[in-house]
């Protein structure tokens, strides 16, 4: 096929699709100059700096490369001399986000790094997103960070002591442009106090995350995130508390929450989480999306934690405005569902654990819903075992509605699109995800020649 037939705009899209697939996107590249073109900006949109490979930093370098590059993340500089990474900071002219990630960020030296590039940071214009974690966060690199300016979003990794008092001045200069202010992982630092300094310089913030801090409880965060008029998305750092909340959050424009937690093994655990969602909701009539994420639970762990009935209760009469769901791998009920899911009219995407009378109660329910695309369940037999399912099981699910197209259950990823057959006729088919990427093989872009958020994708 040649490019003649097709604009540089339409294969942008193409490729666009297929972003998760570097080989393809690749040989695509060696069609012709046309389709190169537009390879080259899928490929190299994003650059990932990581421990020996710097070919890709390199290639993305070269004059007919650098104007693609819009995220560059260095996940290790052991490779790269750091002229020549100034080299190519300076090419990427068009480069809006910078993230520096080392995994080994305790012995991972970047003093260096930042005296280089900091004249081709603090004043470069398309320059918006900076987010690092405590390789950049130390008494030597601290101020030298705080010197950036222009940023729309800011996301500090367990944020030091050394940053935080540079951080109220930082934040002072940063207010007419910052809309997102993101403060996770150990937030032991942060204390009432200097939480609450950073308040009034803050108002124009809209979206807002917090990591673990045991010397905050629930009201002084809702107390703070209530002086926060323009918040829409908030991520917090659930930890039980055993004096609940006096009073909620009083936000008014709030559209996304997500709650990280620990596993909870006791009801009454999962009962103070609930209360905490609950009043973190209680002013915001009209969110959008619920997500309480428990990163260490394991998948193949025979238990399935229980005690978010009452959450699913509670957000039933209000949950009319209500796109996304995910209560992650709690285990609820068949009766709450079934309220909810009959409530719940907007409702796009679900992720929830069951038991078997559960899954029989969302088997009926999904042709009811009009709006759901996209569900992930955790489904488990007596026991606590999970159940076995094959991709007919899925099909006849998804056959039932005229929206389902991703179904997820206990681990097998299934998706459903039409396809048209040979005289004409149309026909609905669903497969299994994982089988049909198995022969994937990730490449680097020709010689020739990774993280917007899920909620940026939507908008």
């Amino acid at each position: 096929m040649s490019s003649a037939t097709l604009s540089y705009d339409l294969l942008c899209l193409i490729f666009h699709t297929l972003q998760e697939d570097n080989a393809t996107v690749s040989q695509c590249a060696l069609v012709n100059r046309g389709f190169s073109r537009a390879a080259s900006r899928s490929l190299y949109s994003n650059v990932v700096l990581s421990a020996g490979d710097s070919s890709r930093v390199s290639s993305a370098a070269l004059p007919h490369n650098a104007s693609y590059v819009q995220v560059l993340s260095i996940l290790s500089t052991e490779c790269i001399s750091p002229a020549m990474l100034l080299d190519a900071v300076k090419a990427f002219e068009n480069m809006h986000t910078l993230e520096i990630l080392p995994k080994d960020w305790q012995t991972f030296r970047v003093e260096d790094l930042l005296d280089g590039i900091l004249l081709e940071l603090k004043n470069r214009a398309s320059l918006v997103k900076l987010r690092v974690n405590p390789s950049c966060t130390t008494e030597a690199t601290a101020p030298i960070l705080a010197d950036i300016g222009g940023l729309r979003e800011l996301a500090l990794a367990s944020p030091s002591r050394a940053i935080l008092q540079l951080l109220p001045d930082w934040l002072e200069r940063l207010s007419p442009s910052l809309r997102e202010l993101h403060l996770t992982g150990n937030c032991g630092s942060i204390t009432p106090g200097i939480l609450r300094s950073f308040a009034p310089l803050l108002a124009n913030l809209t979206a807002f995350s917090l990591g673990l801090s045991y010397s905050i409880v629930d009201d002084d965060l809702f107390d703070f995130l209530g002086q926060l008029p323009c918040l829409e998305t908030v991520q917090l750092q659930h930890y039980v508390q055993f004096k609940p909340a006096q009073k909620g959050a009083l936000l008014s424009r709030l559209r996304s929450l997500t709650v990280l937690h620990q596993p909870f093994y006791e009801e009454d655990h999962a009962t103070r989480l609930a209360t905490s969602v609950l009043h973190a909701l209680s002013g915001a009539p009209a969110v959008e999306r619920v997500r309480l994420c428990c990163e260490e639970y394991e998948e193949d762990a025979e238990f399935a934690p229980r005690g978010l009935d009452a959450l699913l209760d509670h957000l039933t009469p209000t949950c009319s405005t209500l796109r996304v769901l995910d209560l992650g791998g709690s285990l609820v009920s068949e009766l709450p569902l079934t309220a909810f899911c009959r409530a719940a009219v907007a409702l796009e995407e679900l992720t929830i654990a069951l038991d078997m009378n559960g899954f029989t109660a969302f088997k009926n329910l999904v042709p009811t819903m009009s709006c759901l695309h996209t569900a992930t369940l955790k489904v488990y037999t007596i026991g606590c075992r999970l159940f076995l399912v094959n991709v007919e099981d899925a099909d006849r699910i998804m056959q039932s509605s005229v929206v389902l197209r991703r179904l997820a259950v206990n681990g097998m990823r299934t998706e459903g699109s039409w396809v048209c057959e040979r005289h004409g006729d149309g026909r609905f088919v669903v497969v299994e995800v994982a089988s049909r990427r198995a022969g994937r093989q990730e490449s680097n872009p020709p010689s020739m020649g990774m993280i917007l958020e899920e909620e940026e994708e939507e908008e």
